[in-house]
């Protein structure tokens, strides 16, 4: 749990540090800090040991399973989406090994989420800050096939943006060469390109809430649709999810976005728009989990979104004694999940153990 804490404390004290130095050139800080940002997280990653994570053992497994298989035929019958595959195996044919391959993806991750970043924060630190304290990276040692799809599909934003289909749609094929269930990110692209007013919400609402109501019934469908997976059934990942604070995190960031949106008038600007209703889409998965627990994890491609909402939902608010209580606010409720995330031990990611200190039995 220290070294969690040293990170955070170090990260923020390096981003202080360049991004207000007269020392370094106002255009090259964000890029400084940022790199700094992606080399400290992908070493945070790469050199965790077999144990720190829930999955991290499983996806060393499968690592050496792909590693030692040498008919192609066999090894497209392995029941891992296409794109994993074949990046297991280019790491393995580089001469990798199971250390290399945590490596290799947590480089991976920490620079598609900080390429999102330099793309579309308003404020680098603060979504730098997000990234650790909600916990959206350390959840990347568990779900490292599904965060690599997670940030191709971040990185489509800027497409979504843009109202370019075929590069968004690119991406999101891409990602599903990683983890299937990247084709749920495709309606975010309808609800870009529609101009939301206030009945159309009413709508959505409505939409939302006959989906919850026969939400059982859909999952089993979606299951019969993608028989990869079945083994889903009869599992925890078909009962209720019962992290309440992950609950009460994203409604408390949901009810400041609202706030914040009417006050502003966010609703006379086309971009603030799309950026409510993504997180009305957080909002809605969040309580979806509390059913299926599967919703949490469809939900995992949307909250990431929360590093750019936050800080730009923050600089919509004019009054500077007000920004300023609210920025303190998001801070500490950063730091207490952030803590509380690190007590209850979520994800497994502690204690953290370097790869040098625990053998890796390969």
């Amino acid at each position: 749990m220290l070294i969690y804490n040293v990170f955070l404390i170090v990260n923020v004290l390096i981003g202080l540090v360049v991004l207000y130095s007269p020392f370094v050139k106002e255009k090259y800080r964000d890029n400084l800090y940022l790199f700094i940002s992606f080399i400290m997280l992908t070493l945070l990653g790469g050199l965790r040991s077999i144990n720190v994570g829930t999955d991290t053992k499983a996806y060393l497994d499968i690592f050496y399973l792909i590693k030692y298989t040498n008919n192609f035929k066999e090894l497209f019958k392995l029941n891992y989406e296409i794109g994993f595959i074949l990046l297991n195996k280019i790491i393995a044919i580089w001469g990798g090994n199971g250390q290399t391959f945590l490596f290799v993806t947590s480089a991976i991750i920490s620079f598609g989420f900080i390429y999102f970043i330099k793309k579309n924060s308003i404020n680098p630190l603060l979504s730098v800050f997000l990234l650790i304290t909600l916990y959206y990276y350390y959840a990347s040692f568990n779900g490292i096939r599904q965060y690599i799809a997670i940030v191709i599909l971040l990185n489509s934003f800027t497409f979504f943006k843009n109202k370019n289909f075929l590069a968004f749609i690119s991406f999101i094929l891409l990602a599903s060469l990683f983890h299937l269930t990247a084709i749920f990110f495709l309606p975010l692209y309808i609800l870009g390109i529609t101009y939301w007013e206030y009945k159309r919400v009413i709508l959505l609402l409505i939409i939302l809430f006959l989906i919850y109501i026969n939400l059982e019934s859909l999952v089993l469908l979606l299951i019969k649709i993608l028989p990869q997976y079945k083994s889903y059934l009869g599992s925890s990942y078909l009962q209720g999810y019962t992290g309440k604070m992950y609950l009460v995190v994203n409604l408390t960031i949901f009810f400041f976005i609202l706030v914040v949106y009417v006050a502003k008038r966010g609703y006379k600007d086309p971009f603030t728009n799309m950026l409510i209703i993504i997180d009305i889409l957080i909002c809605t998965l969040t309580i979806f989990a509390t059913k299926v627990h599967f919703a949490n994890r469809i939900s995992w491609y949307l909250t990431q979104f929360h590093i750019i909402l936050i800080p730009h939902f923050l600089n919509l608010i004019d009054e500077n004694k007000i920004r300023k209580i609210a920025l303190i606010l998001i801070i500490i409720m950063g730091i207490c999940y952030h803590s509380y995330s690190l007590s209850v031990n979520l994800h497994k990611v502690s204690p953290y153990v370097f790869y040098w200190d625990y053998r890796l039995n390969v």
